[in-house]
Order: C-alpha cells, then sequence, then structure tokens
C-alpha cells in the first residue's frame, strides 16, 4: 500500500514543469484544496519516501525473492517514473524486474559451463570461436557468472573465460590479437591489443591536431602510415585467488611490457616496438620539428 501510494502521488509530477503540475492539480480539485496541498506537501518530501520505498522492495524480497503478477505490475510502472527526482526507484525498480526475468545463477553457470566444454575440441589444442561467440554476444548478463570460471579445474576453460572477458568488454573496440600466456606458477594470463574506436574522444581529438599541422607541409602527411600506433592500446588479464598472489606476480604479469622482455616472449611486442622505433625517429627528424616550430609560432601569433 505503501509503493502504491508513493505511486500514486508522484505520478502527479512527472508531466513537465512543477508549475504546470500545480495548475493541473488546482483544475482537478477545485472544491477541496486541501487535498492539493497534501499532495505538495506529500512530494516536497521525496527524497525521503525514494529512500523508503527502497528499502520496502529490499525487504520484500528478502522474505520472499518471488515475483508474483502484482509485484511486476507494481514495479513496471515505478520504471514509468521519468522525472530526476524519482529516479533511484525507477532504477531499483529495473534493477529488480531484470534480475528476475533471468535464469537463476545456478542455471546460468551449468549453461556457461556447458558452452565452455564445447568449445574445447577433443584434442584440447584450440578452442571454437563459433561457441565462444555465444557469449560474447549473449543479450543476458554474464559477467557475475564468468568470474567463477577463472578458477576452473579445466585450463582450457580458464583461458576461454579470460578471452570471453576481454571480447565481451572490448566489443565496441577493435580488437587485432589476442594471446594466451602463462604465469610461473601455472596462472593463466590473456594479452590483448586493440584500437580505438574512429568515435573515441583521444582519436578525434588526434586527428584534429594532425589536420591543423598537415595545412603547414604535406610532408606530415607520411605520417598517416603511423597513425595506428597513436590509437593502438595494450593490456593485460589474470585472475588471482588472494591478494598476496596478485602481488607476489605483479612484476611478471607486466614482464611484456617491460623494454627489457626476452626474445623468446617478445614476439607479441617485438614488432610493435619496432614500429614504435621507428615513429619515434621520424618525428625527431629536423623536418618535423621544423614543422612543430612552425605549428608553435602560428598558435602563439594567434
Amino acid at each position: 500500500d505503501l509503493i502504491r501510494n508513493y505511486l500514486n502521488i508522484e505520478t502527479l509530477f512527472q508531466s513537465g514543469q512543477y508549475d504546470k503540475c500545480l495548475t493541473l492539480l488546482r483544475d482537478k480539485h477545485k472544491i477541496d484544496m486541501s487535498k492539493v496541498v497534501e499532495i505538495i506537501f506529500s512530494h516536497a518530501n521525496y527524497n525521503a519516501k525514494n529512500a523508503l520505498v527502497i528499502m520496502l522492495i529490499d525487504l520484500l524480497f528478502e522474505r520472499d525473492p518471488t515475483l508474483t503478477d502484482e509485484l511486476t505490475a507494481l514495479l513496471s510502472e515505478l520504471t514509468l517514473l521519468t522525472h530526476t527526482n524519482n529516479a533511484k526507484v525507477a532504477l531499483k525498480a529495473r534493477q529488480v524486474l531484470i534480475e528476475f526475468q533471468q535464469p537463476p545463477y545456478e542455471l546460468r553457470h551449468n549453461q556457461m559451463e556447458s558452452i565452455f566444454l564445447s568449445a574445447i575440441d577433443m584434442y584440447g589444442h584450440k578452442l571454437c570461436q563459433e561457441n565462444i561467440q555465444k557469449l560474447i554476444s549473449s543479450e543476458t548478463s554474464i559477467l557475475d557468472v564468468l568470474h567463477s570460471f577463472y578458477f576452473h579445474s579445466n585450463v582450457q576453460v580458464r583461458q576461454a573465460a579470460l578471452e570471453v572477458y576481454v571480447r565481451r568488454s572490448y566489443i565496441s573496440y577493435d580488437l587485432n590479437s589476442i594471446q594466451h600466456r602463462f604465469l610461473s606458477d601455472g596462472t593463466c594470463a590473456v594479452q590483448f591489443s586493440l584500437y580505438l574506436p574512429l568515435n573515441h574522444p583521444n582519436r578525434l581529438f588526434e586527428h584534429e591536431n594532425m589536420a591543423r599541422a598537415s595545412s603547414f607541409a604535406d610532408d606530415l602527411t607520411n605520417l598517416n602510415n603511423t597513425d595506428s600506433d597513436l590509437f593502438q592500446r595494450m593490456g593485460i588479464l589474470a585472475a588471482f585467488d588472494s591478494w598476496e598472489r596478485a602481488k607476489s606476480s605483479f612484476d611478471e604479469l607486466l614482464t611484456p611490457f617491460s623494454p627489457t622482455y626476452s626474445d623468446d616472449l617478445s614476439s607479441f611486442t617485438e614488432s610493435r616496438s619496432v614500429r614504435a622505433y621507428g615513429r619515434q625517429s621520424s618525428c625527431d627528424s629536423p623536418l618535423i620539428r621544423t614543422q612543430n616550430n612552425r605549428v608553435k609560432n602560428k598558435i602563439q601569433s594567434n
């Protein structure tokens, strides 16, 4: 009843500006203005009422974690509250509805494990990307289940779980390399590189700067071949069962990004280092320095 009363009051204040809502209330209750005053005072305490409704929703599902038709309808009405004053309540209602529309955790865990195991070929040498893609593009939430597979008894499943996390988390990026590694204690790690999407702020800013510089000399267009290095990002992911293990393995985990990385493990970063060195040399050439100085002078004169 409290939640229903909350809805009855707050629904009256969803029609645009506050003054407009008051006008509609006065027109509706011309005879009984005391009713208008009660509604206004009730709405004025919306912060306290929001906290109360959120607490009631939590208590309801702590005692009886089931979603009846009546509660579903009530929560659906709460999600329709569009005013910023009611945003927290609307968000809470959406979260509960989404949670109860999902299959149970155990069922999702078993389904995910089945997909992982089916993705491993009969020899255990590689992963079937078609099966992995089912998890990457899944519309249901998987991240709350995925982390448990980082410590699966099957090493191929652990590798697949890490790869799925990277591919799903960076789905809007252009992943151009993913490689699996093992730390000295047997911990699985996945190393990856990606390109920023075309609409990324850093990419747009860099193109803007390059456009200004290119107006001074055509030689700067030679840098276009190395633009990819500007927009490339690299990372590595591993899971540890304790903070102490994470600290003790941290230096080893970052070894691929060290300039002293040994040749037998540097196949991933060696070509990257060569490209980066080539770009650094080109940017330090006298021609580029001259153009940079001209750019600075132009900016200062403006």
